[in-house]
């Protein structure tokens, strides 16, 4: 009896096993898995069938997550909208700075910078490019400010229609065009190898040399040498260097004209006063006039020399502010990287009126006006 017990435990256990791993939980689940659909894969993971590529938007950024097949793990891929900028660090998509006419835009801090020009031009409108500064009529280039100042007196020559006054060579250069140096320029046929010849060429002239046997001897000479100035200019006699005839320096209260004689070298200097100064003998300067206010309220402009009552003009688009008594623009726009402000004074009581207009993607506090 105790034999065949062991017999039979002995089979039991044979067979046990082997139903054991035909039966297996993996076998069955792996029979029962139905494949995954297109654009899905079974992440070795969790099991479970996952989105390849998934793709994930909010206000700022633009989120791609990117399964590896075989090993399940997801690499993540940031996009920042229109308006916006990769702060590294923060790791987040930040709203891009928007930059004002004259400024252009830094990636790498999300900053403006301001575009430098060179000399004679300035950025003037929206595509941020630098252009030759075009003066108005009677006007021409400070060569220390840049601004437009008036030519006074027509100090320099004024250009034709199309034509700007290029200050370094002092002649007409096209608008649009590099300058004086273009091959355009009305006044500069040559190319500038042309020039360069034509300046390396000595304006020094041998005006005779003639051979004198009687005063020399039979192999002895005498040479006079004549050097010749432009038009404008003469030989200084005590320099040897050519100069101009009339030079005149201008200040904000008037001018000064110096005048050679060309035969001695000597000058002779005029000062000139402008419109509400007056020369002072003693110091031989031009000294503003005073106004002094007499008993009925009305003023009376007097000086030393003179006694005067003047009209103040201004250029246009610009007025006389009665609060001031100086010439101001009608309007000014002042801009900033959030907006702009439009400042309109009234020409007769100069009184100013301001409007704010704030840039794309900014709104106007009524609270802070800002």
């Amino acid at each position: 009896m105790r034999r065949i017990i062991l017999i039979i435990m002995t089979i039991c256990m044979a067979i046990i096993p082997s139903l054991a791993v035909l039966n297996s939980p993996v076998d069955v689940e792996a029979k029962s898995q139905k494949p995954c659909k297109e654009g899905y894969f079974r992440s070795p993971l969790t099991n479970r069938c996952k989105k390849i590529v998934s793709v994930s938007e909010s206000v700022s950024t633009i989120t791609t997550t990117t399964y590896n097949t075989k090993t399940g793990i997801p690499t993540v891929k940031k996009t920042c909208k229109a308006g916006y900028w990769w702060n590294a660090k923060t790791g987040r998509c930040n709203k891009k700075k928007t930059c004002a006419i004259g400024y252009y835009w830094l990636s790498s801090n999300n900053t403006c910078k301001k575009i430098v020009c060179s000399f004679g031009f300035k950025v003037q409108d929206a595509s941020n490019l630098c252009k030759r500064i075009i003066c108005e009529s009677g006007h021409i280039l400070n060569q220390k400010t840049g601004n437009c100042v008036i030519n006074r007196n027509g100090k320099y020559k004024t250009c034709e229609a199309g034509w700007t006054l290029d200050l370094r060579t002092l002649k007409c250069a096209k608008i649009g065009t590099k300058g004086s140096d273009d091959p355009e320029s009305k006044n500069v046929k040559k190319s500038q190898n042309q020039i360069k010849q034509h300046a390396m060429k000595s304006p020094i002239k041998l005006a005779s040399i003639e051979l004198n046997n009687s005063e020399n001897g039979e192999n002895g000479t005498s040479g006079e040498v004549t050097k010749t100035c432009p038009e404008g200019k003469f030989l200084n006699p005590k320099t040897n260097r050519c100069k101009n005839l009339q030079e005149i320096n201008e200040t904000s209260t008037g001018k000064t004209v110096t005048t050679y004689n060309p035969e001695t070298g000597e000058a002779t200097t005029v000062k000139y006063c402008n419109e509400g100064y007056y020369l002072n003998e003693e110091t031989n300067r031009c000294n503003k006039v005073k106004e002094e206010k007499t008993v009925s309220g009305t003023s009376s402009i007097t000086s030393s020399s003179t006694k005067k009552s003047t009209t103040k003009t201004c250029p246009e688009g610009k007025f006389l502010n009665p609060k001031t008594n100086r010439c101001k623009n009608i309007e000014t726009v002042t801009e900033s990287t959030t907006g702009k402000t439009i400042t309109t004074y009234n020409p007769k009581t100069g009184e100013a009126t301001t409007k704010k207009i704030c840039n794309e993607g900014y709104e106007l506090n009524e609270e802070t006006n800002r």
